[in-house]
């Protein structure tokens, strides 16, 4: 979905639009079925080792904030290689494929939180390390995932910073209930695959054996002393590439 009316939904006035116009545009979720079937065709692909990629990460909330916060026009994930793993560098650009002066460039950093793995972002002090990381996942991984598919497979997904601001706008809303208590997103990757019975089939056509992500938003909360997470709905972004 192409934002040319974003402007409409930072209105003050917003509030006051009937639900069934704000539905009207707003980010529609992959379905919970279709998405699974994405993630496990995703969990068929095995690497070097044969054994299955790290299928998901979970990434702290304010990979939002920067997003939200950067002037750019274009939101880019890079696939890299980690530790025999695909992995992903945040590049904010106007321009999707190169990286120009006053491009912002952030590397991921994973810690342990809670029982579980919580990657940080970290801004990047030389921006060419993202060249290099980009050069070395299309010399190596991504040379590999290519043979694996069967085609020259993706290696940026992007999109445009505005579709994640209304895609968050609408996460809020429809959320409201417990945004106070949003604090991760967990990014699954994905393979597309055909899915028939799907009213986005058509769209995975056209994508068919790409790889790329999916994202939603975690909810941290307690219960009888314990934390437990709760998910939204999968994203269903239209990026521009793939």
């Amino acid at each position: 979905m192409k934002t040319k009316l974003s402007e409409l939904f930072f209105e003050p006035a917003i509030e006051e639009m009937p639900k069934i116009l704000l539905q009207a545009f707003a980010v529609t979720p992959i379905p919970e079925g279709d998405f699974i079937k994405l993630t496990d065709e995703f969990k068929l692909l095995k690497n070097k080792d044969e054994t299955s990629f790290i299928d998901s990460i979970i990434v702290d909330k304010t990979l939002i904030d920067i997003i939200l916060k950067s002037s750019k026009r274009n939101v880019n994930f890079c696939f890299i290689e980690r530790e025999n793993n695909i992995s992903l560098m945040l590049h904010l650009s106007d321009i999707i494929a190169s990286l120009d002066s006053g491009d912002e460039v952030y590397s991921l950093d994973g810690i342990q939180s809670g029982g579980m793995k919580v990657y940080n972002l970290v801004k990047s002090t030389n921006p060419i390390d993202y060249l290099n990381e980009k050069k070395n996942y299309e010399l190596g991984l991504g040379d590999y995932i290519n043979g694996k598919t069967n085609m020259v497979n993706t290696r940026i997904v992007s999109y445009e910073k505005d579709d994640i601001a209304l895609f968050n706008f609408n996460s809020s809303k429809y959320y409201s209930a417990i945004w106070d208590h949003f604090k991760y997103i967990k990014i699954s990757f994905i393979i597309f695959k055909r899915i028939k019975d799907s009213v986005l089939d058509a769209e995975y056509k056209k994508r068919l054996g790409r790889l790329s992500i999916a994202m939603q938003y975690c909810f941290e909360t307690e219960d009888g002393g314990n934390k437990v997470i709760s998910l939204s709905n999968p994203s269903d972004i239209t990026s521009l590439w793939p």
